[in-house]
């Protein structure tokens, strides 16, 4: 398949050559996919009739020809041959979008699907093999473009980010002749963002680099922000194609790129590079406040956030990472200021993370498990006139008590009240989730003082209402960390989730093994190990059987308390430091 400059700036001469064998009634497609799946799509078919119009419509994975005269429209010049079983289409296509969207314009970068199938002029048929797919999207509108190798659907993956072989390295005038803002280590730097005066005292020469590695629908940001939390901000994109305005608009964590004429206003003289996989724009940006205030004035300081993701003229999609942010605020209109690194992710955010894997990951880990399957255990001894496992229990609890209502006290401070946080469902859940831990946290220990004493009528019923407030709490607690480590705001490394799910498969291990330690001694003669609906607390005795689950239990236990340790201080170091990896 081919595309070259037409017979106008307004169209593109496009080939469509294929083997399709002796069949009569074959077709060859091209599909243009905004994304990497087959569905909504703009399609053209090439039949020995000629060409046509099809649409994968409502997620689809069938094209339908377009009617009401559409399904020609902006199609012309169309020559169409089958000879020796290769069926060659050749048209011209207009490069804007139908007013039905249907038709896509030409200006941006497309996955590329290959089909072929059986068709007529009225219909077009499932393709008879998976679908080729080009490995990288492109715009029809480029004719440098040289793509080969497409894959099958079914080998379809995100391609890896292809390492880049270009580097990026500071600016000289950096703090002098230019501001700028960067994150490097030595003499490579992941990105580089300078002002300097422009071309008068109304505007700025902006430059933005970054390595986005062999990605062709990529963008690096900058955001300027009037606070140091991403949201109602104005921002500069910088994909291949150009510099775009861009705003977070009603608190979003997503930036918009603007409409009504307003996507470049106040931007000028913007050139854009990609090469050995450094993304680099230069442009003027008006130093004025846009009518509409969704590009701020210059004439103030402002955070700055840089952020990459992928993106297209079109559309710019949530940044891949946290995005780093200066650690000071500064004005794009002096040009001494040189700022490098990032600030550290919020330090009471920090603290909450720290302090709530504290109260889950090891003292309700431990607290519960002892109360679980520890009540026979050291049978005749006391600590200050209390069993054993219940001083251990209650020692846990405690502290999962104090951690719990320390961290929501400290994250309420942090982000002043109640906050919703923006993303998907699961993240905008954490808050909510937290809440209703810290609530069951605090009933649980409130039951616990007015609890029946043993032996009364009442003692079961507590020790079920008890144990399921505090299970429910302990299971939410461990769910609102896996959330809480996806968030921005937390600055986590993706692998920690994986660390949490190996401490959730150890916990899971560890009491199945105690099950079985329990079943042991309970099938020996011990008639009650949990003490839930028992009243006076069982029969003494200690049959051979139980002496030795007692052992196993107690290697466990021991056991227990060190890799339980271990998840913790690894996750609560991961927090901490993992955001500036």
């Amino acid at each position: 398949m081919t595309w070259e400059q037409g017979t106008s700036d307004s169209n593109v001469r496009m080939t469509l050559s294929g083997i399709v064998g002796g069949s009569q009634g074959s077709y060859i497609a091209l599909g243009l996919s905004k994304d990497d799946k087959m569905s909504d799509d703009s399609v053209m078919y090439c039949i020995k009739e000629g060409v046509y119009n099809a649409y994968n419509n409502d997620g689809s994975k069938f094209s339908q020809t377009l009617t009401n005269n559409n399904e020609q429209a902006g199609l012309s010049d169309i020559t169409a041959t089958l000879k020796d079983g290769v069926l060659t289409c050749s048209f011209l296509r207009d490069t804007a979008a139908s007013s039905n969207g249907q038709q896509f314009a030409l200006d941006q970068n497309y996955t590329l699907f290959f089909a072929t199938g059986s068709a007529t002029p009225d219909n077009i048929g499932k393709h008879s093999q998976a679908p080729l797919i080009s490995p990288l999207a492109a715009s029809l509108q480029d004719f440098s473009v040289n793509i080969g190798g497409p894959t099958t659907q079914a080998a379809v993956t995100t391609p890896a980010p292809v390492a880049p072989t270009g580097r990026l390295t500071n600016d000289a005038g950096c703090g002098s002749a230019k501001g700028c803002y960067s994150k490097c280590s030595g003499t490579d730097c992941d990105f580089v963002m300078t002002w300097e005066q422009g071309t008068s005292d109304s505007n700025v020469r902006m430059t933005l680099s970054g390595i986005v590695g062999g990605s062709q629908g990529s963008y690096i940001a900058l955001g300027l922000s009037k606070d140091d939390k991403m949201s109602d901000d104005s921002v500069m994109y910088c994909i291949k194609e150009g510099v775009y305005n861009a705003y977070n608009n009603d608190g979003s964590k997503s930036s918009q790129r603007l409409s009504n004429n307003n996507e470049q206003a106040g931007l000028s003289n913007i050139t854009a590079t990609l090469k050995d996989g450094v993304l680099t724009c230069s442009f003027l940006r008006d130093t004025a406040e846009s009518s509409n205030r969704q590009q701020f004035a210059l004439d103030r300081d402002y955070t700055l956030f840089f952020a990459t993701g992928s993106a297209t003229p079109d559309y710019i999609g949530k940044h891949s990472q946290a995005p780093l942010i200066s650690s000071l605020a500064a004005s794009l209109q002096d040009f001494s200021v040189n700022i490098g690194g990032s600030a550290d992710f919020p330090v009471l955010v920090k603290a909450h993370g720290s302090l709530m894997m504290v109260a889950w990951i090891f003292a309700a880990s431990l607290g519960i498990i002892f109360a679980r399957h520890f009540k026979t255990m050291w049978e005749g001894s006391s600590w200050f006139g209390e069993k054993v496992w219940f001083q251990i229990h209650r020692a846990c609890m405690i502290i999962a008590f104090l951690a719990t209502v320390v961290a929501f006290i400290i994250i309420f401070v942090e982000v002043g009240g109640y906050s919703e946080i923006e993303g998907e469902g699961y993240k905008e859940a954490h808050p909510i989730i937290g809440i209703i831990v810290t609530i069951l946290t605090v009933i649980n220990p409130v039951l616990a003082v007015f609890r029946p004493h043993p032996g009364t009528k009442n003692r079961p019923i507590f020790n079920w209402v008890h144990w399921a407030v505090g299970t429910a709490a302990y299971i939410l607690g461990v769910i609102s960390i896996f959330f809480g480590l996806t968030l921005d705001k937390a600055g986590a490394p993706d692998y920690a989730t994986y660390i949490l799910a190996a401490f959730v498969g150890w916990q899971f291990l560890v009491s199945i093994l105690l099950e079985i330690a329990q079943c042991m001694g309970r099938n020996s003669g011990r008639s009650n190990m949990y003490e839930m609906s028992d009243m006076n607390g069982g029969d003494a005795s200690k049959p051979p059987q139980v002496a030795e689950s007692n052992f196993y239990k107690q290697v466990l236990i021991i056991l227990h308390v060190f890799v339980v340790s271990g998840f913790t201080i690894a996750l609560i170091v991961v927090l901490n430091i993992g955001s500036d990896e």
